[in-house]
């Protein structure tokens, strides 16, 4: 026999409560992993704001393996002085697992950090939630520095909710990546036609421009081309070990680092009547060595040299 379960009424106040609770995430959060890895959901918000005297620049991908993080840490190592890059993306999809030569462990919010070359500070998500409003606030800073965000994809970060699309939203300074193909292009084109398409820089993985095959070079549409006539485009050389390995503890390749420096100029010229302070920083090379590169006074030229797809993380 059954027993009779006896429900007590649910009010419309109650049931709006719940609903409001749904819609603010507070039942995203999951068991552990049989691992003993914690999966719950980090507690978020939709609103972040910089430190004073800290420069923001945000790295967007315009599909997956364009190499967004990778130009992100190329501007991050470009930084002379305190600097960090903060990574979005959830812990299965990280392109910055490897890239630490010393691991700092567990921020109390959640992120976990870590130095490359004892100075460059990275900050990656220590959780799975996919979605862009599950991004927790980044760890607090203290003084000037430069925060490089590696916010993911165009379209699920712009179109969604939490402090990631409000910053691509309004912020100052950002750089696009793309692939140089056929679709590559296309799907180039389509996020640069954003609010302020101005504060946008474009850096395309793959040859110089003048090395670009004619089919893929037909593609190129008013936006790219208005960017690079503007000097607000660069094309980022392909390298083996990159494609390989994605970013590791190693140094980046120099004329990767080059990239970032060039970018890292972009922004400084556009901060320029802001007070803007950022140093630009002679590219690092092996075993702790510094090489002076000479920027361009047009800044679609290609650094060095390459001649197949930018394909690492």
């Amino acid at each position: 026999m059954t027993a009779a379960v006896h429900q007590r009424p649910v009010s419309v106040a109650e049931l709006r409560r719940a609903w409001h609770a749904v819609q603010d995430g507070q039942f995203r959060g999951r068991a552990a992993s049989s691992s003993g890895f914690s999966l719950e959901t980090p507690t978020t918000s939709t609103t972040w704001t910089s430190a004073a005297g800290e420069e923001v620049l945000v790295v967007l991908g315009c599909a997956g393996s364009v190499g967004a993080t990778t130009v992100a840490v190329a501007i991050g190592s470009a930084v002379e002085g305190a600097a960090r890059v903060v990574e979005c993306a959830p812990l299965p999809r990280s392109g910055l697992a490897a890239a630490c030569d010393a691991e700092l462990g567990v921020h109390p919010s959640g992120w976990v950090q870590g130095t490359r070359g004892g100075r460059l500070v990275v900050q990656r998500r220590g959780d799975p939630a996919p979605d862009p409003a599950d991004v927790p606030l980044p760890p607090e800073t203290e003084g000037a520095l430069v925060t490089v965000v590696d916010a993911g994809l165009v379209w699920p970060t712009l179109y969604g909710s939490g402090w990631v699309s409000g910053l691509v939203g309004s912020a100052s300074q950002l750089v696009l990546v793309g692939r140089l193909s056929v679709p590559g292009l296309r799907q180039l084109e389509g996020c640069l036609d954003l609010p302020g398409t101005d504060r946008v820089a474009v850096a395309v993985g793959g040859p110089p421009r003048s090395r670009w095959p004619r089919q893929v070079a037909c593609t190129a549409g008013p936006l790219l081309r208005q960017a690079e006539a503007d000097g607000r485009s660069v094309c980022v050389p392909w390298d083996r070990r990159l494609a390989l390995q994605g970013v590791t503890a190693e140094v980046l390749p120099r004329p990767v680092l080059a990239v970032g420096q060039e970018l890292l100029g972009m922004m400084k010229e556009s901060n320029e009547g802001r007070s803007c302070s950022t140093a630009v920083a002679g590219v690092p090379g092996r075993a702790g060595e510094r090489g002076e590169v000479r920027g361009s006074d047009h800044r679609q030229r290609a650094v060095g040299r390459g001649s197949a797809v930018f394909c690492s993380a």
